[in-house]
């Protein structure tokens, strides 16, 4: 896997951005609200960096952070939320970034 330099990938940044768009619908339970907002971060600065390696592996630590909110809320769906404050302002502008 080639990390670092250059334009990132078409298919990763899609790829990206769908994971970033459906994560705004996500109903989970703040701990792991929190460990997306961590991983965001690391994914705006692979995307600054123009790191396609990176983006690819942060877009599947966040589909893995899908899965485990869905497992987590089968016994209680009404513990989970959407993203507010700052994750959520996180994913907007990481999606415009991505979306340059």
């Amino acid at each position: 896997m080639h990390f670092g330099g250059g334009m990132i990938d078409e298919q990763i940044r899609e790829e990206a951005l769908d994971v970033l768009h459906s994560a705004l619908d996500w109903e989970t339970t703040p701990g792991i609200w929190s460990r997306v907002s961590r991983t965001l971060q690391s994914l705006q600065l692979a995307v600054d960096a123009e790191d396609s390696g990176a983006v690819k592996e942060l877009t599947r630590v966040l589909e893995d952070l899908r899965l485990d909110s869905g497992r987590g809320n089968d016994a209680g769906k009404d513990s989970g939320t959407k993203a507010t404050g700052v994750v959520r302002e996180r994913l907007t502008d990481t999606i415009h970034k991505l979306g340059k």
